[in-house]
């Protein structure tokens, strides 16, 4: 048998990273983050827990590793939203739009975040790194919210977050049972978006 080319070893390794960070989102977000152990994470990857030292150096490391995906994979939709119109209210449009759409498309990363917040290991390791993509949300809904002429855009921007918050929390609990369409069109007519 041949020796691997550096191509199949780096497949092999973005597979592992792969298959760690699955592992461990399902076991932080069902289990906890204090409860789940580096060998439970590196058995339920089919990963040896010393293979994982070489990708991750602590469960610290690959909690943050997670929580940066989800964060990139919203991000992917702000440029977009922002690039293609120059009007605040289609900005705001397309960002309730985007949300709803990245929060039902990416249920488990929404549902380790929102259990996250809620164990104080968990948040000590990811707190600045929440607050800081919380800080430019809410910029973001600042500026757009005085574009179109609210009296406080600033507390407009927290409602805003809020609300989704608190839409996709029920949505998790509630499931199929929540009407996660119709507030969807509540936000758009909330704002004054249709």
């Amino acid at each position: 048998m041949s020796p691997k080319t550096k191509k199949q070893n780096e497949v092999i390794r973005q597979q592992s990273i792969a298959a760690l960070k699955q592992a461990a989102l399902n076991l932080f977000a069902h289990k906890g983050y204090s409860s789940t152990s580096i060998s439970a994470i590196a058995k339920e990857a089919k990963v040896s827990k010393g293979l994982m030292y070489n990708y991750f150096d602590s469960k610290q490391a690959l909690l943050l590793a997670i929580i940066e995906d989800a964060a990139d994979l919203g991000q992917e939709l702000l440029p977009n939203v922002l690039d293609d119109t120059t009007d605040p209210k289609e900005q705001l449009r397309a960002i309730i739009n985007g949300t709803f759409l990245w929060v039902t498309s990416n249920v488990e990363y929404y549902k380790l975040i929102a259990s996250l917040v809620f164990q104080e290991e968990a948040l000590e390791v990811m707190g600045d790194f929440i607050k800081m993509k919380a800080a430019s949300h809410i910029h973001l809904g600042e500026q757009l919210f005085q574009k179109i002429g609210y009296d406080n855009p600033r507390i407009m921007a927290f409602e805003f977050g809020a609300l989704f918050d608190g839409i996709f929390m029920a949505h998790l609990s509630l499931k199929e049972f929540y009407p996660l369409e119709e507030m969807r069109l509540f936000m758009l007519k909330k704002y004054d978006l249709v």
